[in-house]
């Protein structure tokens, strides 16, 4: 099950770049863990290298107030830095497949 969660500015602050997902649609997956998938729209930038970009990759959900940040892996932080001031992310969330599976029991 993937759900669209929105359309994001990126954030960056030192080292991290993260974007802030509303309660509401986090808790709608039934887990923190979940498989990141974000298209870049970066019409606005001077340079449209990077406009469609799709990246994926595993993520935990962080609880900050009313929000779970969703952190970007470090090796995307340049990409995050490069954009962050001209264009959006479109977010899809899904559970990660490994939350699906069951713990086998333990053999006593």
């Amino acid at each position: 099950m993937r759900v669209y969660v929105g359309s994001y500015k990126i954030r960056t602050s030192k080292d991290v770049a993260y974007i802030h997902i509303p309660v509401k649609l986090a808790l709608q997956l039934g887990t923190r863990r979940v498989r990141v998938f974000m298209q870049v729209a970066s019409r606005e930038c001077n340079n449209l290298s990077f406009h469609g970009t799709v990246i994926i990759f595993p993520a935990t959900l962080t609880r900050v107030g009313d929000t779970f940040r969703l952190k970007l892996p470090k090796k995307y932080l340049s990409l995050a830095e490069r954009i962050k001031d001209c264009s959006f992310v479109d977010v899809w969330l899904e559970p990660r497949l490994e939350d699906w599976k069951t713990k086998k029991p333990e053999h006593t």
